[in-house]
């Protein structure tokens, strides 16, 4: 069986053995397929006839892959040309990877919140799948910075579970490696999840539902045309009236975009201006702090600003996902590199998401 992670755009032979990457998917073997683009939403039915009636209308206009257990679908759903392209190009049949989880849950009649964690690249990358029944699936996938950052966040997940009225969330963990890290983690081998025959879970062939949006598109597209057409015979008399008002429309248009994008440069120039003291009493640190605080991307923001004997510390955070920590710290960290300064995860009790930044005020810029 062979993956393809969405998440870090790579292939992966799954095997005994573990994940090895490869570059590109072979022809003819399954392929699982994790990406943000594929949604996934649970329901329950009933009855079967009652399922039916609700796929019939939802596979309209979207290319699906059903888990069932007992009354309960989990409906994994996405765009029909994605779907196409994969069997165009690499000739296999793709299903969501996340049902290799919810089938060992099922089969070992577990109905608690669960969490699948593996370890790929070597333990530089780790994946967390999890599963709340009738309500959801996630998945985060990122680079392990802190095994300590990662502990946490595992245990902040858990909490807010159990914050759902939920008594327990077991926690499972993919291969003997990954328990030193999770040490209260139960052991998963690669036989106690990949044993499912995944012909059922592929997602639909959408070839037909292409073909009549095609012909769909074409027809739109006549129509859009023959009404172009006509536009622009009619605008052939009209132009030297509109030319003027029109002229003054764009010159308007143009001063607002400008409007816009210095207002958004002004807003984010003044986010990270938390300072703990005045740069005007310093001028010679203003500089150097704010071409530092130009490199902070988009989600990274300043907690405190610290000089202490010509070296400067910068305490920033994040407020998103574990994944999106992992992101912004490695954009931080290769923008600082060569640059004199040094960045490091912080950990503390709360599993916050923060870094530090340290480095020398008095070298020259």
């Amino acid at each position: 069986m062979q993956l393809y992670d969405g998440y870090l755009n790579k292939f992966y032979s799954v095997s005994a053995n573990g994940f090895t990457e490869i570059k590109s998917a072979v022809s003819g073997e399954p392929l699982a397929v994790l990406s943000e683009t594929i949604k996934n939403k649970s329901y329950s039915f009933s009855n079967s006839r009652l399922f039916r009636k609700f796929y019939k209308k939802y596979s309209k206009t979207r290319s699906l892959s059903v888990f069932q257990n007992e009354n309960d679908y989990v409906i994994f759903s996405e765009n029909n040309k994605a779907i196409q392209n994969i069997y165009e190009q690499y000739g296999v049949e793709p299903f969501p990877y996340q049902i290799f989880f919810l089938q060992f849950l099922k089969i070992s009649g577990i109905k608690d919140p669960a969490i699948l964690v593996e370890f790929l690249d070597n333990g530089k990358v780790v994946r967390v799948t999890a599963v709340i029944p009738q309500t959801s699936i996630s998945v985060e996938t990122a680079s392990l910075e802190s095994p300590v950052i990662f502990q946490n966040f595992i245990r902040e997940k858990i909490g807010k579970i159990k914050k759902t009225g939920t008594t327990q969330a077991k926690l499972f963990v993919l291969g003997k490696g990954g328990q030193s890290i999770l040490p209260d983690a139960s052991v998963l081998s690669f036989d106690d999840l990949f044993v499912l025959d995944v012909s059922p879970y592929v997602f639909e062939e959408p070839i037909f539902k292409i073909k009549t949006q095609k012909s769909r598109e074409l027809k739109s597209a006549t129509g859009i045309f023959i009404t172009s057409l006509l536009i622009l015979i009619f605008s052939i008399f009209v132009y030297n009236g509109f030319k003027t008002k029109t002229e003054v429309y764009r010159s308007k248009a143009l001063n607002n975009v400008y409007t816009v994008r210095n207002l958004k440069n002004e807003l984010k120039t003044e986010t990270g201006k938390r300072f703990l003291y005045k740069l005007d009493k310093q001028p010679r640190y203003a500089r150097r702090i704010t071409s530092l605080l130009k490199l902070f991307p988009d989600g990274a923001y300043v907690k405190k600003v610290s000089v202490s004997k010509g070296s400067l510390t910068i305490y920033g955070y994040t407020v998103k996902s574990y994944r999106d920590f992992a992101t912004v710290f490695n954009m931080l960290k290769n923008r600082l590199s060569g640059k004199g300064y040094t960045i490091k995860p912080l950990v503390n009790s709360n599993a916050d998401f923060r870094f530090v930044i340290r480095g020398d005020m008095l070298e020259k810029d």
